[in-house]
């Protein structure tokens, strides 16, 4: 597994999502607070760790990615939104 805090990201491409105990993800609900998942890009899976709002409108999380090996500085900020089978997460380029 590796760590999307050193991998590119593509902004605006949707990532399927996963949990970061393996499990699938079936609401944006479980990524509010501090929290880890699992993004799937380019047939391997990305550690994502940092903390999830739940967005002003209640259906989107805005994910602010941290970078554990550099005393929790922001990497990127995620969307996440639900999907009719799951969760997807879209790196927003800008806020």
């Amino acid at each position: 597994m590796t760590d999307l805090a050193t991998d590119s990201v593509v902004s605006g491409v949707p990532y399927a999502v996963t949990r970061a105990d393996g499990s699938p993800a079936g609401a944006v609900l479980e990524f509010v607070g501090d929290t880890a998942f699992l993004v799937h890009q380019a047939g391997r899976h990305s550690l994502v760790c940092g903390t999830g709002v739940l967005d002003a409108g209640g259906t989107d999380v805005r994910f602010y990615q941290k970078d554990p090996d550099h005393e929790g500085r922001d990497v990127r900020i995620w969307r996440l939104q639900s999907t009719g089978t799951g969760v997807t997460a879209r790196h927003d380029a800008a806020i």
